[in-house]
């Protein structure tokens, strides 16, 4: 129960009000759950799916939402029971006065934040918040401000989650991690500030030029093996790599950003707690078995991430989370060279290796891998 309750609090207020009334009413539809929370039709469709691609809900025969793991349905019950205010804080949050969005403007600068960071133009808008262009008046430097939606304001588990972004961002200390810088509050609305890349996703790159380039693909690894060294060196577990997850700029420059389920090796919430966590396309075979994790959990989800950029597609597919992770657990991978002929065997050895089911077989540590790709270039 004790790491049933860890991941409950890493899951969004939204998130967790849709398993609240999954509970309560044992099947819940879309519709029934619009109809009952109070968040946006788009937040409660985000939140649905990414609760099924963490293996908290399935679909039933018709198509309503249930619960999947019934130890954490008992648990949930429990928790309910014990936390009869919940619907009284739900109704805060949504009392609570809000900073309205700044529209972009062509005419100037939209807004300045608490007297020293001026929004420059809108660029982005996520599951947690809006993403602004900004410049900070006081250093006189470019950064990036994510302007916090409502339900995340007043939720201590979702604001925790940032202050652990910044808190390892800043111990990490690393070119290739991006780093965040503060919690604010402005009009009662909570804002990050974080470092400014110019550039894209991973996953944007992939989508616009994939297959990548050889040397870019082995470049962007390399940069992101020393990242996940320096991270394993302060004992800390990313836990969810993917190519969403990495920011690139206009120099071909990767930056590893999203801490928030991240864990400090040791510390609680790396053994089985019944909750997959993470994102079923890109997880270790242990992490889909909910088995205890090393850095070598990260090293597979970076090789799914460079058998990615080499060949175009990600080694496993499915039609539903499940189905994927099944695969990862169980299926051997394809050689990347028969989805890609021309790809150099050195090159596909190294995503191989990374994607071994059993970790002894990976490479040891992040500096074994980034050596190995160095001898690649």
């Amino acid at each position: 129960s004790y790491f049933f309750a860890i991941d409950f609090e890493m899951l969004s207020p939204v998130e967790q009000s849709i398993l609240r009334v999954v509970a309560q009413q044992s099947t819940a539809t879309s519709d029934t759950l619009r109809g009952t929370l109070r968040f946006d039709d788009s937040a409660i469709g985000a939140g649905l799916d990414r609760l099924a691609d963490l293996a908290y809900l399935r679909r039933g025969p018709d198509q309503s939402f249930l619960l999947r793991n019934s130890f954490f349905r008992h648990w949930l019950d429990d928790w309910m029971r014990d936390h009869d205010d919940v619907d009284n804080v739900v109704t805060q949050v949504h009392g609570m006065p809000v900073l309205p969005s700044p529209e972009v403007s062509d005419d100037g600068p939209l807004e300045t934040i608490d007297g020293r960071y001026t929004l420059l133009a809108r660029v982005g808008e996520g599951a947690t918040g809006i993403v602004y262009r900004a410049h900070d008046t006081l250093l006189d430097t470019e950064i990036a401000i994510k302007v916090l939606r409502p339900e995340y304001c007043a939720h201590e588990g979702a604001l925790e989650r940032f202050r652990q972004e910044i808190v390892l961002s800043r111990d990490i200390g690393h070119p290739n991690v991006l780093r965040t810088y503060h919690l604010g509050e402005y009009r009662q609305r909570k804002y990050l500030t974080m470092q400014w890349v110019d550039g894209q996703t991973l996953a944007q790159l992939i989508a616009d030029e994939a297959p990548l380039e050889e040397a870019a693909s082995v470049g962007i690894a390399l940069k992101l093996s020393a990242a996940l060294e320096a991270a394993h060196a302060c004992k800390v577990l990313h836990r969810d790599i993917k190519p969403q997850n990495i920011m690139v700029d206009r120099q071909g420059e990767p930056f590893l950003m999203d801490f928030g389920v991240a864990r400090v090796l040791g510390g609680p919430g790396l053994t089985s707690s019944g909750v997959f966590l993470g994102t079923p396309n890109y997880a270790s075979p242990e992490q889909a078995g909910l088995q205890t994790l090393d850095g070598r959990s990260d090293l597979y989800s970076l090789g799914v991430v460079l058998f990615e950029m080499a060949v175009g597609r990600r080694p496993f597919l499915g039609d539903t989370s499940q189905d994927v992770l099944t695969q990862h657990k169980q299926a051997a991978p394809p050689d990347p060279r028969s989805l890609r002929p021309g790809l150099s065997d050195d090159l596909a050895a190294v995503i191989l290796r990374c994607l071994a089911k059993d970790p002894a077989q990976r490479y040891p540590n992040a500096t074994a891998l980034r050596q190995a790709l160095r001898q690649l270039g």
